[in-house]
């Protein structure tokens, strides 16, 4: 059970105030016009299509990248003359 005073209560529930976003400017806050063509709302779809197509082929090098030598493991540290343990590190550090 909640044991908050009325006074925290009427603090809690009351509505915050109204903020123009045009007094306070923000520094951090990007804006865009509404016509703006870097505005990426405004973008054609098969050029989103293609950014989104980009960067799950970045994440699928990632991955692939990170794991590919993993079933190699033993016969490159055979190769090298390294240890196990030293092999693995390959794969845990990559990322």
């Amino acid at each position: 059970m909640s044991t908050l005073s009325d006074e925290e209560k009427s603090i809690e529930l009351s509505p915050a105030p109204a903020t123009d976003n045009h007094e306070s400017h923000d520094s951090n806050i990007v804006d865009w016009d509404e016509n703006e063509s870097n505005n990426p709302h405004n973008w054609a779809t098969s050029y989103k299509c293609w950014i989104t197509f980009q960067l799950g082929m970045l994440a699928l090098a990632a991955s692939l990248g990170s794991s590919i030598i993993a079933p190699a493991e033993t016969r490159i540290a055979a190769y090298v003359g390294v240890s196990l343990e030293v092999v693995i590190l390959s794969v845990s550090l990559y990322m």
